[in-house]
């Protein structure tokens, strides 16, 4: 299953300031505490593939949970990426993600694609998206080409997503 999205990313042409998003929950990390092998080994091979790995996680900006992320993240392997995204108090997910993503390509990036297993966490400003459900052993995913809805290249909020892949 995992195959669909490295033959998709196979036809990234990187560039420079080339990133792909990872969500961490039910993406990196199951809700047990667990590892999802199949996206650590994406974010591995990303890494390994010259891309920037940015996570951006709805885990609230305090001490305690940057600390408990950042061991947790260790634990796993998961390190190498250039920012580490956690949200802010009285934000909603859906638009933390987005600002989130925005201030990624405000600072330079190109966005190749994000990894996630909610809508928000595949969204605007987004090329493609990859939303994970992991269950019981088992991983399934969904790519997405991710546009804007009037088919221009500017940074508007209507968002609209073409299913590539169903597996």
């Amino acid at each position: 299953l995992m195959n669909n999205i490295y033959k998709i990313f196979t036809n990234i042409s990187r560039k420079n300031n080339s990133v792909i998003i990872f969500d961490i929950d039910e993406t990196l990390i199951n809700n047990n505490g667990e590892k999802i092998d199949e996206i650590i080994n994406f974010f591995n091979y990303i890494k390994y593939n010259n891309f920037i790995p940015i996570i951006i996680t709805a885990r609230p900006n305090n001490n305690k949970s940057i600390l408990y992320t950042e061991n947790q993240l260790k634990k796993f392997n998961i390190t190498g990426y250039k920012y580490i995204y956690f949200m802010p108090k009285g934000y909603n997910v859906e638009n933390y993600k987005k600002i989130a993503r925005k201030d990624i390509i405000q600072k330079g990036y190109k966005i190749e694609m994000s990894i996630g297993d909610k809508y928000w966490d595949i969204g605007k400003y987004s090329n493609l998206g990859v939303l994970v459900k992991s269950e019981k052993n088992k991983i399934k995913i969904k790519i997405f080409y991710i546009k804007p809805k009037n088919n221009n290249k500017t940074l508007k909020d209507d968002t609209q997503f073409t299913n590539i892949k169903d597996t």
